[in-house]
């Protein structure tokens, strides 16, 4: 997982940065050095990502294009961008919140084993993922010079851990997770991977967080339209339902249990 400070920029090049000039060589070698030692590929978890899906304009893809070619100029193993999940402190805003943007690119890969994740994120941005993290900043040394540096390329081998994963106890942990488990709700499937409520047009897949705080939903359906988000409580649960229309804001939860 790579930020735009991380392996592409350097202080002294700030003035450049509407340009796109930005995309130093150095920095891809060192990545690229990285990816071939330790056998890894790339997936872009920042802001770089940001109008990929459908971008309105050629300005807004244009980042992520310049980058995936200089991946592919220096034979750099490219696998793609994390989901967007919006910001649990706004609700059902589409604010990027990094940490469970990768939790959600790792729930939706399980074959992804280890990772590591460069990035110049303040501490609490990636809490729960910081076993995993190597901290960049974009002055380094003082002069200009940081964002990723050959120091870095074995740093990695401490940093390049196993993904988390549940026993079906630990999940249960988190006491939202247990009481929705626990309630009549029709939950078609329970485990490590998460319950799931589903009918002939959506799913929606619950699953805990690293930190075991909240709850992470996925919702997907026959127009294959993806939301992703956080909740915190059972009412926050119950309105998530009521947001995607699933249920009338007036449903008590009788009614709920027989529609889901």
């Amino acid at each position: 997982m790579i930020d735009e400070n991380t392996s592409i920029y350097e202080g002294k090049h700030f003035d450049d940065y509407l340009k796109y000039t930005f995309l130093l060589n150095d920095k891809f070698k060192i990545l690229k050095t990285i990816c071939d030692k330790y056998g890894l590929s790339v997936v872009v978890s920042s802001s770089w990502k940001v109008g990929n899906e459908k971008p309105e304009t050629w300005e807004e893809c244009r980042s992520l294009y310049d980058l995936i070619n200089k991946f592919k100029q220096y034979n750099i193993p490219f696998a793609g961008v994390t989901p967007s999940v919006p910001n649990p402190e706004l609700p059902w805003g589409q604010k990027m919140w990094k940490e469970f943007d990768i939790q959600a690119y790792l729930f939706l890969n399980r074959d992804v084993t280890h990772y590591v994740i460069v990035d110049d994120a303040f501490e609490n941005d990636l809490d729960s993922l910081k076993d995993h993290l190597i901290k960049t900043k974009y002055n380094e040394d003082g002069i200009g010079n940081g964002g990723l540096l050959p120091h870095h390329i074995n740093e990695v081998k401490d940093k390049l851990k196993p993904r988390e994963s549940y026993t079906e106890d630990e999940m249960k942990e988190n006491l939202l997770y247990k009481q929705i488990m626990d309630s009549e709700f029709n939950l078609i499937n329970s485990g490590t991977e998460g319950l799931f409520i589903k009918n002939e047009e959506y799913v929606i897949n619950l699953l805990v967080t690293y930190d075991k705080k909240s709850v992470l939903y996925h919702w997907y359906d026959i127009y294959d339209d993806d939301k992703w988000g956080v909740f915190n409580t059972y009412e926050d649960f119950l309105e998530l339902l009521r947001y995607f229309n699933i249920i009338e804001r007036n449903d008590d939860e009788k009614k709920l249990m027989r529609r889901c």
